[in-house]
């Protein structure tokens, strides 16, 4: 059974999507303190956390990046902030999905099938080397220069397409649909994910191609 840790404040919500959640045969935990949240997420290992971004004793996006820094647990933000900015803040400090209140209970359960299901995908081939990178696709584990770098699933994805395909550009659009987002987010959070990717594998391995997207540069 799958474990799932809800950071929400607001009683009403947290009862209803823990129920909608319970009855998909999810084990859920909600707890409306953000500190006492954030000490539960990294005391014990869940298999998703959605997080309210306005809680009482610390704020999801503190949370969110204290979390980064310990694990990769995927993480879906269930907020009522709708601003676009808001939202890709959310993914540059590593959120896998980002939900905006209110919204319908069976669409929450939707994405966390959805972000569990991109998680435990089997992939077809063990091992890619491609220049300083090594990807063990069995345990979704990343390295450069033999330095193991923690990415989000969707980092993941956006940096394994890009490797198998050097100097083939791909549309913004294009890498939403290979994590699947596409619908529920702007192509914009492909910017917010590449400019993660880039602090964390080095700023010279992606290229921005004006206008059109971004492509794998080879070392020559």
């Amino acid at each position: 059974m799958k474990k799932i840790l809800m950071i929400e404040d607001e009683e009403k919500i947290s009862k209803i999507v823990k129920m909608y959640l319970d009855r998909e045969f999810f084990e859920t935990t909600v707890i409306g303190n953000g500190k006492l949240g954030l000490e539960e997420c990294l005391a014990n290992n869940y298999d998703l956390i959605i997080l309210d971004l306005m809680l009482p004793g610390m704020s999801g996006e503190d949370i969110l990046k204290e979390l980064r820094k310990f694990k990769n647990t995927p993480v879906l933000i269930l907020s009522s902030k709708n601003d676009d900015n808001d939202k890709i803040h959310g993914f540059m400090n590593g959120a896998d999905d980002y939900v905006v209140k209110p919204t319908n209970p069976n669409e929450i359960v939707f994405r966390v099938k959805a972000i569990l299901k991109r998680n435990t995908q089997t992939p077809q081939n063990n091992e890619i080397k491609k220049d300083d990178f090594v990807i063990d696709q069995s345990k979704y584990k990343v390295t450069v220069n033999d330095q193991p770098i923690d990415l989000t699933f969707s980092e993941y994805k956006i940096l394994l397409k890009l490797l198998e395909n050097p100097g083939i550009v791909f549309s913004r659009k294009q890498l939403l649909q290979e994590i699947n987002e596409e619908g529920y987010s702007s192509e914009r959070t492909i910017d917010a994910h590449i400019k993660n990717l880039r602090k964390k594998i080095g700023e010279n391995k992606i290229e921005t191609v004006f206008k059109i997207g971004y492509k794998y540069h080879e070392n020559s």
